[in-house]
């Protein structure tokens, strides 16, 4: 778990990194939240194309799953009833089936305050976008 965890440091840097970038080039100050959030939006209109591939490449039980996540920012408890029939997820069974194939294709991540999206960025487009 150390070297997974050490794995998403470098994936959350990567992401304060592009945003960092973005910046930079906009060479605007001061800077603000309207700016950085522009910033945002430029990367996420950048990674729509990639975002919406990944999704084909899923079952319909990983997207809602993935959607259900990226909803909630970080959930816990992910087969408690009240997760499962609020975002109308299947059964329990059918929830850890997309949950474990999800954690093997590195989309979502388990913290010790409980699951996210891996990747950030994606993580924004679904609860932005898809949802």
């Amino acid at each position: 778990d150390k070297v997974q965890w050490l794995e998403f440091r470098r994936v959350l840097f990567r992401s304060i990194q592009s945003i960092l970038n973005r910046l930079y080039e906009k060479k605007i100050n001061p800077i603000n939240n309207r700016l950085v959030d522009s910033c945002i939006n430029d990367i996420l209109d950048e990674q729509e194309t990639i975002y919406q591939s990944n999704l084909t490449l899923l079952t319909n039980n990983q997207v809602d799953l993935l959607k259900a996540i990226a909803t909630e920012g970080c959930i816990k408890s992910i087969n408690a009833n009240d997760f499962i029939k609020r975002h109308h997820l299947k059964t329990p069974s059918s929830v850890n089936v997309a949950l474990k194939s999800l954690l093997n294709k590195e989309l979502i991540y388990n913290t010790p305050d409980g699951y996210i999206v891996y990747d950030r960025f994606f993580g924004k487009w679904l609860k932005d976008t898809v949802i």
